[in-house]
Order: structure tokens, then sequence, then C-alpha cells
């Protein structure tokens, strides 16, 4: 991203945020158009790189893409919805959406319908990027980027917010962490399909998927004066498919995730992160 020399005045880096004005927030997307895959930052302010930072570790991204974007971007699950094309200016660092370049139209995918083999979707994309705009200008140059859900690196990302927020702020600076799960499912055992292709991806997937891990890490490398937060109902339903969208779904999802929340343990964790965001 773009280098900015302002100040906040408040030890913060870049300059997306002043005191009183809106948070820094950004969505997590996987960027697949490069090889390898890694995670990509949707945000909404301009982050200043030093070397510093490049020396321990940098996490790509861009603030140009807008809001609906974004959260195309990085809700693009694997084989539910077509990957998210933006086209962005190299010279002028300008980023625009597939759908945008079609006048506004959105690929079968964008609407949740399973586009099969993904053809469609790919046609759309490819339809997307030769009809995006020429310039005269040679110092005009455009790439195509394509991204898909962030959870196929990070499903929980947990990490991710901390990693940004140690870039962000002094590391003096104490944090508060709040990580909100969607609902595990009871551990149960899960038979083989037959095929060794779909059952290796469904493995891989699992695999990756896994949101356990990340949370046991971020609880050992908060510091002391951190406060961490981890909300997680689990229950069978939780086990759902993701397009699983039946009434009576629905009703058993909200069931458990209220049953959690009337538990103790989850009432006394509401009651201290409430007390600490009024200090």
């Amino acid at each position: 991203d773009d280098d900015d020399d302002d100040d906040d005045g408040d030890g913060q880096r870049g300059n997306g945020c002043r005191p009183g004005g809106p948070p820094r927030i950004c969505l997590v997307s996987s960027i697949v158009s490069r090889t390898p895959s890694t995670p990509y930052l949707m945000r909404s302010y301009r982050r200043t790189s030093t070397a510093t930072d490049a020396a321990s570790g940098e996490m790509p991204g861009d603030h140009r893409p807008g809001a609906v974007s974004a959260l195309r971007a990085t809700t693009a699950a694997p084989w539910y919805m077509a990957e998210h094309a933006v086209q962005k200016e190299l010279s002028l660092g300008r980023a625009t959406s597939d759908f945008e370049y079609r006048g506004g139209k959105t690929s079968p995918g964008e609407h949740g319908e399973d586009s099969g083999d993904g053809s469609e979707g790919d046609a759309a994309i490819e339809e997307a990027t030769t009809h995006a705009p020429r310039h005269d200008d040679a110092s005009r140059v455009t790439t195509t980027l394509r991204f898909i859900d962030g959870a196929i690196a990070s499903n929980n990302p947990t990490a991710v917010g901390v990693f940004e927020a140690r870039r962000l702020f002094p590391r003096d600076r104490k944090l508060c962490v709040v990580s909100v799960g969607t609902g595990a499912a009871l551990p149960r055992e899960v038979p083989g399909t037959g095929y060794a292709q779909s059952q290796a991806v469904s493995n891989l997937i699992a695999a990756t998927c896994d949101v356990t891990q990340v949370d046991a890490t971020v609880r050992h490398v908060l510091g002391a004066g951190d406060s961490y937060f981890r909300f997680q109902p689990t229950g069978q339903a939780f086990g759902c498919e993701l397009n699983d969208t039946r009434k009576e779904t629905m009703e058993a999802l909200r069931r458990e995730a209220t049953e959690y929340l009337d538990t103790e343990a989850a009432k006394a964790q509401v009651a201290e992160l409430a007390a600490l965001l009024r200090k």
C-alpha cells in the first residue's frame, strides 16, 4: 500500500483513523491470482509500511476496493460462489470490481446459486477482463486480482486481527480482543465417500478451516495487560451444511446459540467485557 507520512498524534501509524473518527476495519480474503495463495486484507484505511514491518513480516492488502467489493471478496466460499475479480490500475491504484465493469450485473454465484463446475463464473470473469476500458496512455496498466473467502486460510481471523493491531499501534498499547465464532459442531465420525479426490479435498478444507488452534495460540501470545474474550457456542445444529437455509435449521441454530449465551460462563464473560469497555 501507499506510504503516508501523516501521524494521528496518538502514537498510531497511518492516517486512516483519527481520534473520535471511524474505527479501522479490515476484512480477510484470500488472493488466488498469485501462487502461493495468501490472506489479503481489505482495509478501510491506508496502511503505512516501514522497513521494520517489512523485515518482521507484512500481510498484503488494499484500501481502495469499496465496501461491496470487500464483502464480496471475503465471502466467496469455494464451491458455493464464484471467485471475485477486481481490476486494479497499477499506475493510479484504482480498483474496480468485475460486476462494476459489467454495468452492475452480477454473476450467478454472487446470488448464492450453484454455478456447477464454475464455467459460468469463469466466463463472467473473463468477460469482465475482456471488456475492461482501454486507455491510450501506455502507463495505465491494469491487472486482474482474484479473491475467494478468507476462511480457506484464516477461518478464525483473530490472529490476523492481532497481527494488524500490532502494526497499527505501539507495542505497549493494551489490546482488547473479542473473537466471535459462528458455532462449532460436536465431534463425530465422518464416513469415507469412496472417491479419493473428493475425500482429499474435504479433508484439506476441514484441516485448513480449524479454529481451535488459532484460539489456543492467541491465548498464549497476548501480553499480560491484554484482554481476550472468545464466544463460541457448541451444538449438533452447527454441523449443518453451509447452504442449509431451512427454517428448522435456522431455529435450531438460534436455540442453541441462545442456550449458550444463557450459561453462567457466557454471562460472566459478557459482564466482564462490558465493564472493560466502559472504562
